[in-house]
């Protein structure tokens, strides 16, 4: 348990990961829920290196 606080990227990253497994990485759909458009997306994604990949070791992180 870390006593400091996420930082708004981290909070950023895992609620954009949260979302793209809810909608089974379909990036139209998560634009629509996040808010944001295609190519704001593809920013984030590249900026906090997230790929398919990620949502299973995400899975086994404990967020707190």
């Amino acid at each position: 348990a870390s006593d400091q606080p996420a930082t708004l990227a981290e909070v950023e990253k895992h609620y954009i990961l949260k979302i793209l497994r809810e909608v089974n990485w379909s990036q139209k759909k998560a634009c629509k829920i996040l808010g944001l458009s295609k190519t704001t997306l593809y920013r984030r994604l590249k900026e906090y290196n997230l790929q398919a990949k990620d949502s299973k070791e995400e899975d086994a992180l404990q967020l707190e």
